[in-house]
């Protein structure tokens, strides 16, 4: 029962980390979307859920929680695009405290 558990856990991921996901690969999506009907389009590509997939569990292997989400929402004004924060904010070591798990994935 708690191996059933586990496997189901990591297949769905938390909520925190699939929501992260979505904003980042959906921010990384919409830079190739010519227009917003183009990028519910590419949405649904198995592409698309595949690599959210991916970035859901790497996340959650990685410990990723709601807190972690909502600062990384705030340092990229809602939109999930990395490349917004603000490097010079953050040192070396924040950076990798704060977004490490997003940095180290090959899911991107």
């Amino acid at each position: 029962m708690v191996l059933a558990a586990t496997i189901l856990v990591g297949c769905g991921g938390s909520s925190a980390s699939r929501d992260t996901a979505e904003a980042v690969l959906g921010a990384m999506f919409q830079k190739n979307a010519s227009s917003p009907e183009e990028l519910v389009i590419l949405k649904e590509m198995p592409e698309f859920k595949e690599a959210v997939d991916c970035l859901t569990n790497h996340l959650d292997q990685a410990g990723w929680d709601q807190e972690k989400h909502n600062f990384l929402m705030t340092e990229t004004n809602n939109t999930g695009n990395i490349h917004l924060i603000n490097q010079r904010k953050f040192s070396q070591e924040e950076q990798l405290e704060h977004f490490g798990p997003l940095l180290t994935s090959s899911c991107l």
